[in-house]
């Protein structure tokens, strides 16, 4: 999957199973990547599942439910990509001298929140007028099988604060379907812009939501592309 926002993944966990969960261990990355301790096979012949998933975490007791939780508050570079869940297996794999590869990939989804100026405002007093945004009613907590990459959502809705990079708001959320509520919160000169909109935040997926500041109109206009293109038009009007 590829993405314009980079992680820096410079360490990461790595569970070899047939072996006790107690292997969960730590990889760190300089010149190359290392293990926190030596991890020897078993013997010649028993093979291996691999697992590896980043952000690290110093205990795990489920590959099948392992419990990640995004950050309500994203409005840091650090909260928002230490919400950014990265998981990688390969299974039955033969004792071998050489490395195991494993390919990862981002199983939450993402949100791109790219505030426009339209009639009224330029870029630079749209920026001046310090707007905040907001996601509403989130489920942010969630289970994870390592072996599926499959998502379970639970637990309670929050708001979510995005991270500002630039003009664009980013968010990490769990993979979820919201109907019936306002999505998005858009605040400028202490007046709030709500956007109610049906949307599935699907995961490996970064949903973009353009959205164009009208000062004569005093409204936001707003249309929703996705990151893969599925030919459907998220677009709504804020009230």
């Amino acid at each position: 999957m590829k993405s314009s926002f980079c992680i820096d993944l410079q360490r990461f966990m790595l569970i070899p199973t047939k072996f006790p969960l107690s292997h969960n261990m730590l990889y760190t990355y300089v010149t190359s990547w290392n293990p926190a301790y030596a991890l020897y096979w078993k013997d010649a012949e028993t093979h291996a599942d691999f697992y590896m998933y980043y952000p690290y975490t110093s205990t795990i007791t489920s590959v099948d439910a392992m419990p990640f939780k995004v950050n309500a508050d994203q409005s840091s570079e650090a909260a928002f990509k230490a919400s950014d869940l990265i998981v990688g297996s390969t299974f039955d794999v033969v004792p071998t001298a050489s490395p195991v590869n494993i390919m990862a990939k981002h199983i939450m989804s993402q949100v791109a929140i790219v505030l426009k100026a339209g009639a009224g405002f330029t870029e630079s007093s749209l920026a001046a007028s310090n707007p905040s945004v907001r996601i509403n009613n989130l489920i942010t907590s969630s289970t994870v099988n390592l072996s599926t990459s499959e998502v379970t959502m639970n637990g309670t809705a929050s708001n979510v604060i995005p991270y500002k990079d630039g003009n664009v708001y980013r968010a990490i959320v769990v993979p979820q379907t919201v109907t019936g509520t306002k999505l998005i919160t858009v605040t400028i000169d202490g007046y709030e812009y709500k956007l109610s909109q049906n949307i599935t935040f699907v995961s490996g997926k970064r949903h973009t939501i353009n959205v164009t500041v009208k000062k004569i109109s005093n409204g936001v206009n707003v249309t929703i592309g996705e990151w893969e293109d599925d030919d459907v038009d998220y677009g709504g009007i804020t009230s």
